[in-house]
C-alpha cells in the first residue's frame, strides 16, 4: 500500500516541472515581445497622429475651386421683391440679375447694362401726349418712357419649373435634386410680373417709391416685342436707373411662382423665399439656415465677361489681368453660418475663409489684427502682414446721426433758439473723440447726412459745416466748448438751466438694452452732455416698443442709421423730405425725425427731378447747408470699410453697391492649400514624446514584472 503522503509530493512535484517548461518552443525574441506591447502602441498613436488637423472643410474641397465665406445672421427671404437685408443681398445678388449693374472697377460707381443691351433710352412726354426734345424741365413732363432692349440668348438657370412635363417630386433636400429639368429664354413679359409682384402690398413691402410714380403696375410697362418693353414713370426720376439696379427689378418666372404653388412643393417645403430663380452666374444647390448655403456655377450663364478697363490703381493690383475671360471664375461658393465672430475669425487666420472685414473681427482681436503703421495709418499686425493677407480700405456709403424728434416742444422746431440748443448739443458730441475710442479709428466724422464718397457730399474749403466745424491744419476740428455753452446760453439756457430753474434733461431712446458697448458709449455720450450741464437720461426699451414709440412720435433723441440704396445725394436728401415724415405716414416714411423745413422741400423737388450736373450739385449744397443749420441731427460717422483677403484670392474689389460681385474672384486652390498646411501644421512632438516614454515605461514594467 502506498505511502499517501509520499504520493502527494510526488505528484506536487511533477506540476511543478511542469510549469517549468516552455509552454511553446519560440525562440525568446518573441516570448518576450509581450513586453514591447505599450512601446508599439504608442508608436502607433505618433503615426496617426499625423493625421490630426482642424479643416472645417471635408478633403473632397481642399483643392477645389471653391469660395469660402462665413455668414452670422439667418435668412429670412431671398425673393426678390421681399428681400431687403444686406446679409440676404450677398446671396441672392450672385444668384438673379437686374436690368443695369454697376461696372466692377470703376470709381465712382457707374452704371452699366447687365440684362439690357445698352442703357434705357429716356422719352419724355407732355400732357398732350407729345414728345419733349432733349432734357426738358420737370413741370413740363407729364410722363416718361424709358426704353429697354433685353440681350437675346439669357437664360434661366436649370430648374425643375422649366420641365416640359411636371416632374414627380420624390423626397429630396433641394429643386436641384430633381432630375427632371428644363430652361426657357427671358422674354419681356418676365418684367411685368415683377412690376405687378413689388407694387403688390401682399408681396412687397419696398417698391412704395417706385410705385408712386408709376402709371399703376399693370400699365407701367407696354410690351413691344419679346425682347423690347417700355418701363413708364408718370413724372420725371432720373433716379430711376438706379432701381433698375436693385434686386427689387431682377425678374422672377410665372413657372417658379406656379412651381412652389403645388402642393408637391409645399409638402417638401420648397418656396420662393428660400429657393430663388434667376438668370444670375450661380445657383442655390444648397440651402439650410444655421447650417450652410451652397451656390454652384449656373451651367446656362454665358453673358458676362470681366470688364477690360478699371481705374489706374486696377493694373497696378493685378486686377486687370483676366480681362474679358469668361464669368464666371468659381466652381461654387460655400457660405458656413458662424453663430459668433471668434470662430470665423480664427477660421480666416487659419486660411479656411477666403475672405472677411474688420466688421466680422472680435473686438478684443483687433489690436492683435491692427497696427498703426509708420505712416500712422491704421494698418495689418505683423503676423498678418507675414500671411501675405492684403488689407483695403473704402469709405462706405453709409451714414449714422443722433436725431432730434423735431415734433418734440423743447428739443425741435425751427426758431433761432431751438437751432443753437441743437448746435450746440452737435458740438460737445465729440465724434472723432468716439471714433479714436470705440471705432479704433474706423471712420470720419460727418459735416452732414452726405457720405464724402457721394457726389455733392465732399467736404471743402468752401462746403463744410460751419455750424459745428472750422478750418485747421489738419483739416477741419470741432468748435471749442465755450462756444457751444454760449450757444446753449442764447438758447435759453445758460449752464444747461431754464427759465423754470430745472435743469435741461434729454431722453436717449434706444433698443440697445443689455449691450455692453452700448452701455460704454452711452456713458460716453452721457459725461459729453454734462460738460454743457445737459442731463441726459438712458430711455431704453425692447425693438418693438422703440419702434411704436417712434412711429407715434414719443420720443426725444435717438441713433439712426442709413446704407445708400444707390450713389446718389437724393437716397439721402429724401430722409429729410417732409412727405416722408415718419408720424405724417404712419410709420412708414424714412423721414424718422420728422423733420418738416419748406426751404428745404423745395430745393429738394429741384434737385430730385435732375440729372447729375454742376447745377444740381449747387442744389445739393443748398439743401445741405439748409440741415446744418437746423441741425435736426448730431451728424455722427462715416464708417471706414476694412476688407481683408488672402493672397490666393485674385480681382477681389470691394464695392459698396454691388453684392453681386462673387462672379469677378478667381482663386489660386493650390495657393490655398499648400498655405493652410504651412500655417496649421500642429506642434506634435511633445505629445510624441510623451507618449514614446509612457509606452517605454509600460515596455519596463511589464518586462519586470514577468521576471520578478
Amino acid at each position: 500500500m502506498k505511502n499517501p503522503e509520499s504520493s502527494q509530493n510526488q505528484e506536487l512535484d511533477a506540476k511543478q516541472a511542469l510549469c517549468a517548461k516552455p509552454s511553446c518552443k519560440c525562440p525568446v525574441f518573441w516570448r518576450h515581445a509581450v513586453c514591447l506591447t505599450p512601446l508599439l502602441v504608442a508608436c502607433a498613436f505618433c503615426l496617426a497622429l499625423r493625421a490630426c488637423h482642424n479643416n472645417p472643410w471635408p478633403d473632397s474641397l481642399a483643392d477645389s475651386n471653391t469660395l469660402f465665406l462665413p455668414f452670422r445672421t439667418e435668412i429670412k427671404s431671398l425673393d426678390p421683391a421681399v428681400s431687403y437685408f444686406q446679409h440676404e443681398n450677398q446671396i441672392l445678388s450672385n444668384i438673379v440679375e437686374a436690368p443695369l449693374a454697376f461696372h466692377y472697377l470703376h470709381r465712382p460707381y457707374q452704371l452699366v447694362p447687365r440684362l439690357l443691351e445698352k442703357m434705357p433710352i429716356a422719352h419724355y412726354f407732355d400732357r398732350t401726349g407729345q414728345e419733349l426734345p432733349g432734357d426738358p424741365p420737370a413741370d413740363r413732363v407729364a410722363h416718361v418712357e424709358y426704353e429697354c432692349v433685353l440681350k437675346k440668348g439669357i437664360l434661366w438657370q436649370p430648374h425643375p419649373c422649366f420641365a416640359p412635363v411636371q416632374p414627380v417630386l420624390t423626397k429630396a433636400s433641394s429643386p436641384m435634386d430633381i432630375p427632371t429639368q428644363g430652361t426657357r429664354e427671358l422674354c419681356s413679359e418676365d418684367f411685368r410680373l415683377t412690376l405687378v409682384r413689388l407694387c403688390a402690398p401682399t408681396v412687397s413691402k419696398h417698391g412704395g417709391t417706385l410705385q408712386a410714380m408709376l402709371q399703376a403696375p399693370m400699365a407701367a410697362i407696354r410690351i413691344e416685342d419679346s425682347h423690347r418693353f417700355r418701363l413708364i414713370l408718370s413724372r420725371k426720376y432720373p433716379q430711376a436707373l438706379y432701381w433698375m439696379a436693385m434686386h427689387f427689378l431682377s425678374p422672377t418666372p410665372q413657372e417658379a411662382l406656379a412651381f412652389y404653388e403645388s402642393e408637391a412643393a409645399k409638402q417638401q417645403g420648397f418656396s420662393l423665399n428660400h429657393w430663388p430663380v434667376g438668370t444670375g452666374p450661380f445657383l442655390l444647390k444648397t440651402f439650410q439656415n444655421n447650417a450652410s448655403i451652397v451656390l454652384e456655377r449656373n451651367p446656362n450663364h454665358q453673358q458676362d465677361c470681366y470688364p477690360q478697363e478699371g481705374q489706374p490703381d486696377d493694373r497696378q493690383a493685378g486686377r486687370l489681368q483676366d480681362a474679358g475671360r469668361p464669368l464666371p471664375f468659381l466652381d461654387q461658393v460655400i457660405f458656413l453660418y458662424e453663430k459668433e465672430a471668434l470662430p470665423g475669425w480664427i477660421k480666416f487666420t487659419q486660411g479656411y475663409y477666403d475672405l472677411t472685414s474688420t466688421s466680422d473681427i472680435p473686438t478684443e482681436e483687433l489690436d492683435s489684427a491692427l497696427a498703426l503703421n509708420a505712416a500712422g495709418e491704421l494698418g495689418l499686425s505683423a503676423e498678418l502682414a507675414a500671411h501675405q493677407i492684403s488689407l483695403m480700405r473704402s469709405s462706405s456709403a453709409i451714414s449714422y446721426y443722433y436725431g432730434f424728434n423735431m415734433l418734440d416742444p423743447i428739443f425741435g422746431g425751427y426758431s433761432l433758439q431751438q437751432k443753437k440748443l441743437r448746435q450746440a448739443i452737435s458740438i460737445a458730441i465729440d465724434v472723432r473723440e468716439f471714433i479714436e475710442l470705440f471705432q479704433n479709428g474706423r471712420g470720419t466724422p460727418m459735416h452732414c447726412i452726405l457720405p464724402e464718397n457721394i457726389r455733392g457730399g465732399e467736404i471743402t474749403p468752401g462746403h463744410y459745416n460751419r455750424f459745428v466745424f472750422q478750418p485747421s491744419e489738419n483739416g477741419f476740428t470741432r468748435l471749442d466748448l465755450d462756444y457751444a455753452k454760449q450757444l446753449l446760453a442764447e438758447a435759453g439756457y445758460p449752464g444747461g438751466i431754464g427759465k423754470d430753474g430745472h435743469p435741461l434733461s434729454l431722453h436717449y431712446d434706444n433698443a440697445s438694452a443689455g449691450s455692453a458697448a452700448f452701455k460704454a458709449q452711452f456713458q460716453w455720450l452721457k459725461a459729453r452732455l454734462a460738460a454743457l450741464g445737459i442731463e441726459l437720461e438712458d430711455n431704453g426699451t425692447d425693438l418693438n416698443r422703440f419702434r411704436d414709440k417712434m412711429a407715434h412720435g414719443n420720443w426725444q433723441f435717438a441713433r439712426k442709421g442709413w446704407v445708400a440704396d444707390y450713389p446718389d445725394a437724393e437716397n439721402f436728401l429724401m430722409l429729410f423730405h417732409s412727405t416722408n415724415g415718419h408720424v405724417a405716414t404712419g410709420g412708414r416714411g424714412a423721414n424718422y425725425f420728422n423733420y418738416a423745413n419748406p426751404a428745404f422741400d423745395t430745393v429738394f423737388v429741384q434737385l430730385e427731378s435732375m440729372a447729375d450736373s454742376s447745377p444740381r450739385d449747387q442744389l445739393i449744397h443748398q439743401a445741405t447747408n439748409i440741415l446744418m443749420e437746423d441741425a435736426p441731427a448730431v451728424w455722427d460717422l462715416n464708417p471706414l470699410r476694412f476688407s481683408l483677403a488672402h493672397h490666393w484670392v485674385h480681382n477681389y474689389k470691394p464695392h459698396e453697391m454691388d453684392d453681386g460681385a462673387l462672379k469677378y474672384l478667381r482663386i489660386d486652390p493650390t495657393l490655398r492649400s499648400t498655405s493652410r498646411r504651412v500655417w496649421n501644421r500642429p506642434c506634435l512632438w511633445p505629445i510624441r514624446l510623451v507618449l514614446l516614454i509612457l509606452g517605454l515605461m509600460g515596455s519596463t514594467f511589464i518586462y519586470r514584472h514577468r521576471h520578478q
